[in-house]
């Protein structure tokens, strides 16, 4: 949207997500997003002005394998676990992007730990459930 949007902004503040995508165009558009999408629109921050924003982001992945995970990204940490065999990953992205460093059994890291642990309980508990799930695919903490 030339002329519409700042040009060659970065911005390494706001935790964005593909979510973000369709409320964005939408809200662009003059339009509400479909129901149930559960991004919130960029706009404020494409237009560079102020705006409350998350404070982490969630997201669902496969590992090399084929166990399902979900992630909780903050400012500063990453959070990971697999479902079925329960492994656990935590980065501090600060001191090590590259993630290299798994931190989850560094007792040092026990309060941030539980923080994401706490995070991603609550963003599950939000989650719209299936009705029914295979035994093989139901997540514990």
């Amino acid at each position: 949207m030339p002329g519409q949007i700042l040009e060659k902004q970065i911005d390494n503040e706001h935790l964005v997500s593909g979510l973000d995508i369709v409320t964005t165009i939408c809200d662009y558009a003059g339009i509400k997003p479909p129901e149930g999408v559960r991004g919130r629109s960029l706009k404020p921050i494409l237009d560079g002005k102020s705006a409350e924003w998350r404070s982490f982001v969630a997201a669902e992945s496969t590992n090399i394998s084929n166990h399902l995970g979900r992630m909780i990204r903050t400012d500063r940490y990453k959070y990971i676990i697999y479902a079925n065999d329960g492994k656990e990953q935590l980065f501090d992205l600060k001191n090590d992007p590259g993630e290299l460093k798994n931190l989850i059994s560094d007792p040092g890291y026990g309060i941030i730990l539980t923080k994401h642990r706490d995070l991603l309980r609550t963003w599950e508990q939000g989650l719209d459930r299936a009705e029914s799930l295979p035994a093989d695919k139901i997540w514990t903490l």
